[in-house]
């Protein structure tokens, strides 16, 4: 391989999210419904949840409207506090119509950055000492609250959207708050849904797994904490790829030097991605950037080299007794998957009493070392780093 093939072969290992949809892989009906929504709902809040480099990004980005739906996709970077997110927000908005077509519209976004880069600017000078505040409609006023900025960022928002709901069917992606806990997902939902929330409005937002595990709560028990089922219409939920489905994404990748991944590595790489298609192709590519051009296959102990030092790492940091570590590597030759009976019973046979099996277990459940796989104590499996560590390392 020459250095400019090495160089192609590198960059298609970049962790770039899927623009196109023929290089999405099977996730056709969760696309098919997004664009449905978009196309035949009206002012509904539509969510998608999974884990980080699950892929919600990419199905933003492939989502295709009909020509009358404008679609936009704001990636919320700003996160300091709930000012900060909707202000964001708003300016990354006003960006988006400030060429409109339409005056009343550009006048409004306009204004909107005006407002913005006015209060940014006497933020600094509060900071100085100062005590003024610029207000959406008069201007810069004397000795208000934070109260006072948060319900003028609001007033603009709202403005905006109407005016743009007026003329506009708009598709609103709402990407990056997926790193946020429950807690303050929903206080930004909160101070998002009334300000932007109009009949040709729909909105698609990217959330952490938690939002979508209350949100199941509160339309099966009816007791959720935030009535999460109240606010979407529907929540999409990015289940883990199987090792199929992430070999065929790196295969891809790879073009036609398959010979670079050998089966035993690709092993490997499965084994630590556990359903993650972007620490797969992250782990290829912090692995391949270590070789040189003229010898880029991948063997097993290059892989170990990239991930062992985040293994040990963490590992030094769970202070697990020698019991404890002992268990490990004996549960560990149970697969990904197994349960409580299996693990204990394993355990005993290898002259642990009993009592010492199942407290052992215990004990590395509470550590967050096993964990419940379906929430009702039947089945666990091994947290990933763990798994790799023991099979591989340990």
């Amino acid at each position: 391989m020459n250095l400019n093939e090495f160089r192609k072969l590198l960059n298609n290992f970049n962790d770039f999210p899927v623009q196109e949809k023929n290089k999405f892989i099977d996730r056709e009906s969760d696309v098919d419904l997004l664009e449905k929504f978009s196309i035949f709902y009206k002012n509904k809040i539509v969510g998608i949840a999974g884990e980080r480099g699950i892929g919600k990004t990419s199905l933003l980005n492939v989502i295709s409207t009909q020509e009358e739906v404008t679609k936009i996709i704001i990636s919320i970077e700003e996160k300091e506090s709930k000012i900060e997110i909707l202000i964001d927000l708003l300016f990354k908005l006003a960006e988006n119509f400030i060429h409109s077509e339409y005056k009343e519209i550009k006048k409004t976004a306009e204004k909107v950055i005006k407002f913005i880069i006015e209060e940014k600017t006497e933020e600094r000078s509060r900071k100085g000492g100062l005590s003024y505040f610029v207000d959406f409609n008069l201007g810069k006023v004397e000795k208000k609250s934070e109260r006072f900025i948060l319900l003028n960022v609001k007033e603009a928002l709202k403005s905006l959207m109407k005016e743009v709901s007026e003329k506009y069917k708009l598709l609103l992606c709402i990407d990056e708050i997926d790193k946020e806990s429950l807690h303050n997902f929903m206080v930004i939902i909160d101070s998002i849904k009334n300000a932007v929330r109009f009949e040709n409005i729909n909105i698609i937002i990217s959330m952490p797994p938690v939002v979508y595990f209350n949100y199941l709560e509160g339309i099966i028990t009816k007791n959720s904490s935030y009535s999460l089922e109240n606010i979407f219409q529907e929540i999409i939920y990015l289940k883990p790829l199987s090792n199929e489905q992430i070999s065929t994404i790196m295969r891809k990748k790879l073009m036609k030097y398959q010979d670079v991944l050998p089966a035993d590595t690709e092993e490997l790489i499965l084994d630590y991605a556990m359903g993650n298609p972007r620490i797969a192709v992250l782990t290829v590519f912090n692995t391949l950037g270590r070789k040189k051009h003229t010898k880029p296959r991948l063997e097993k102990k290059d892989v170990l080299e990239v991930i062992m030092p985040v293994l040990i790492h963490y590992m030094e940091n769970l202070d697990l007794t020698d019991k404890e570590n002992q268990s490990l590597k004996l549960i560990a030759k149970l697969g990904t998957a197994f349960t409580k009976n299996s693990a204990t019973n394993l355990l005993e046979r290898n002259e642990f009493p009993q009592s010492t099996a199942y407290m052992v277990f215990d004990k590395l459940v509470e550590k967050k070392v096993l964990i419940e796989k379906n929430n009702n104590g039947k089945l666990y499996e091994f947290n990933k780093y763990l798994y790799v560590f023991f099979k591989y390392g340990g």
